[in-house]
């Protein structure tokens, strides 16, 4: 089973990792600036996790550095041929405004909005709630937290890090199996890297398509097909039939042609004429060739004005 930890900073990613692989396998004593790949065995799986760096909380996406969101987007790609979830880590002792909400959003919409479809909401610190539980704390936390959870499809859990519950742990794989078995058994997986740098590539199988955002190409060809659009000439009509070199261009056209009414503007009627002189300037050169390829050449004499 594959799994990437995704959320703000300080959140508790890492103690989830080593909660969730049973051992200290991830540093918690400092920020991770990189994406931290650990394996082990859990309740009779191979488990694979990976962490990405944190965000922070009150952070738009627009202001989290390049290289972050790169790791983040780097991140599905790590455990190949993909993750089947995606946790996303909510401290559970903390308020969680409209602020975090969108900074959540956005952060975890790097990979894709169906990234959602593979989500599942991870509460840490989960004895900080005491006799509450957790439906009562998302209830209490009001609209923000409850449109996470049911952004992704009602799926949390909570845990509490540090203790030694292989229950706790078992209940999330359970959780995750039955999250991948609702989506046919697919799962999200990485692109290629992209020479450029870009960010926001996202593919997935199981009826998840590539959705590379490439605005710039998109533009380019956009711009490229209406410039195309405006310079091309009307097509003739298919009726019709283009005159022979041999014919002197330009006497019985049709009216349409004569009065440019293939086309309403200026612009047109004048690429209308250029396109018409330079038919007569190839037909004259085409006659010029046939001629000279049959005339016969002079004698020696008659070039030198010798009688013979």
């Amino acid at each position: 089973m594959r799994i990437v930890l995704l959320g703000s900073r300080e959140n508790g990613k890492r103690s989830s990792g080593n909660t969730i692989l049973g051992r200290e396998e991830f540093d918690t004593s400092g920020q991770t600036a990189e994406c931290v790949k650990r394996e082990g065995e859990t309740a009779g799986r191979h488990i694979t996790v990976v962490e990405a760096p944190g965000w922070f909380r009150n952070s738009s996406v627009e202001n989290t550095p390049e290289c972050d969101k790169q790791e983040i987007v780097l991140s599905v790609s790590l455990c190949p041929p993909g993750p089947h979830a995606v946790l996303l880590v909510i401290d559970a002792k903390d308020s969680f405004t409209e602020t975090h909400r969108r900074a959540a959003q956005e952060h975890l919409e790097l990979l894709g909005e169906r990234v959602w479809s593979h989500t599942i909401v991870l509460f840490t610190c989960g004895d900080w709630l005491g006799n509450t539980t957790i439906e009562q704390h998302i209830e209490r936390e009001g609209k923000t937290l409850q449109w996470v959870v049911e952004k992704c499809g009602n799926r949390y859990h909570v845990v509490e890090n540090g203790k030694s519950d292989g229950g706790q742990v078992k209940e999330l794989l359970e959780k995750i199996e039955e999250m991948v078995a609702g989506n046919s058994g697919g799962h999200i997986t990485g692109l290629p890297d992209d020479p450029r740098g870009d960010t926001g590539y996202y593919s997935a199988t199981s009826g998840l398509e590539s959705e590379p955002i490439k605005p710039f190409d998109q533009m380019s060809a956009a711009a490229s097909t209406q410039r195309f659009e405006q310079q091309r000439l009307p097509l003739r009509p298919a009726h019709r039939t283009a005159p022979r070199a041999e014919e002197n261009v330009g006497e019985g056209l049709p009216d349409e042609y004569s009065r440019g009414d293939l086309g309403s503007d200026s612009a047109k009627s004048g690429l209308e004429s250029e396109l018409m002189k330079s038919f007569k300037q190839l037909s004259a050169a085409a006659s010029t060739q046939h001629f000279a390829q049959q005339k016969l050449p002079l004698s020696p004499c008659a070039e030198e004005g010798v009688q013979p």
